[in-house]
């Protein structure tokens, strides 16, 4: 996951795992400041079912983050 400006700072983990019945488990986190913006990156698991993990990924897009599936990583 990656974080602009604009979604730094934001609970989209805890709402993702909330409002979609998902697992999300943090691997990996970082936030650098540059020319005075936040911007971070996260490496994360979701687990859930097929049907929810999908609709969480929409949602997490939706708010401006992109994301990267790693796939059996």
């Amino acid at each position: 996951l990656t974080f602009t400006r604009n979604s730094v700072g934001d609970a989209l983990i805890s709402r993702v795992s909330r409002n979609y019945n998902v697992d999300v488990n943090i691997v990996l986190a970082n936030i650098d400041i540059i020319t005075d913006e936040a911007l971070g990156g996260i490496i994360a698991t979701i687990e859930g079912t097929a049907d929810n993990v999908s609709a969480a990924m929409e949602y997490i897009h939706s708010c401006g983050v992109e994301t990267e599936v790693i796939e059996n990583a």
